[in-house]
């Protein structure tokens, strides 16, 4: 037997139960790798799913949406704590008075959906700001969809580029990444930086780029202060 261990649990513990997992609600297969900074990783796939498999970035696209904001955090260009509003002119409403944090925090207060006036992102910009906030921004962690939107859009407004290519430019290249995109817009009624596709492999270079305090080949992508403000929990002080 192998005598890995990883947070005291073997990995012969984690496999069998990533097995039993994939079995009991039917999922074609799925993988998982530990790569540390040091020392033996570990790999195991089951099923038909390896880690170059396409599999949905789901909520993990959160990270990466959370990247792209610090980098601009990163070059002073916007701030954690200042209301976003003097960057998005289109947000007249309540929602002007929300910080970058509590967008990525998914503590803004905005609603888990809006109907949006027309599937773009400029009909999903009016319908929210239109939209009354479920609670004050700082006050309660809900997840909804139109915080990734808003803080790509904020993104795009202070930089003059689209989100495809500042994610691109910002974190995939210098990351390595190759099989990483954000959904179309058009298939996400109007929304931006809403899920995409990824692999295993490829998420595993963006998450060693938060192991190695920023850092991806010798080339800074992220500052080491962004890096703790992604691992640092923004809601403990709700509980």
């Amino acid at each position: 037997a192998r005598q890995e261990v990883f947070l005291d649990v073997t990995f012969d513990l984690i496999d069998q139960r990533l097995d039993d997992r994939v079995s009991q609600l039917g999922l074609a297969g799925a993988a998982y790798v530990v790569e540390p900074a040091e020392g033996d990783g570990h790999l195991h796939q089951v099923g038909a799913v390896d880690l170059t498999t396409p599999v949905p970035l789901a909520e993990s696209s959160m990270w990466t949406t959370s990247a792209v904001l610090l980098s601009l955090v990163d070059e002073g260009r916007l701030g954690l704590d200042e209301p976003i509003g003097p960057h998005l002119p289109q947000l007249t409403g309540p929602a002007a008075g929300i910080t970058l944090r509590q967008l990525l925090s998914h503590t803004s207060g905005l609603p888990t959906a809006v109907p949006c006036d027309e599937a773009t992102p400029a009909g999903c910009d009016a319908a929210i700001d239109r939209a009354p906030l479920l609670a004050t921004p700082g006050e309660a962690f809900r997840i909804t969809d139109l915080d990734a939107h808003v803080a790509a859009r904020l993104a795009e407004s202070v930089t003059g580029s689209p989100w495809s290519e500042l994610f691109e430019t910002r974190i995939a290249a210098p990351a390595g990444m190759t099989a990483t995109t954000y959904a179309d817009p058009s298939t996400t009624g109007g929304l931006l930086a809403v899920d995409g596709t990824t692999t295993a492999e490829d998420f595993g270079r963006f998450l060693a780029v938060i192991r190695d305090g920023g850092e991806s080949g010798g080339a800074v992508v992220l500052s080491e202060a962004a890096i703790r403000e992604m691992l640092l929990d923004q809601t403990v002080r709700l509980d």
